[in-house]
């Protein structure tokens, strides 16, 4: 291997190695649009039904989101919510 046992080594210097870069493998992830963006919003887009394909669809045009099919135990229908990132107040 060469240089990757230069670089990490043994025992606490492997440890080290791996964290590092499991650490810019995330960072390289992570969405450049999410830079803006803190924590998680919902809104309920239909509170009559909910189809999964459509609520979906609605959700990521109108929100870049995750839709989902949330059971209301008050009134036993199914709502279509939709999650996606907060924006970031300046």
């Amino acid at each position: 291997m060469g240089k990757l046992d230069n670089c990490c080594g043994n025992g606490k210097q492997s440890v080290l190695c791996i964290c590092l870069l499991l650490s810019v493998g995330l960072l390289a992830v992570v969405p450049r649009d999410a830079e803006g963006y803190i924590g998680a919003c919902t809104k309920e887009l239909n509170p009559d039904s909910c189809i999964v394909p459509a609520c979906q669809a609605e959700c990521f045009t109108s929100h870049k989101g995750w839709g989902h099919c949330a059971h209301s135990s008050l009134d036993g229908i199914f709502h279509c919510v939709c999650y996606y990132p907060c924006p970031h107040d300046p």
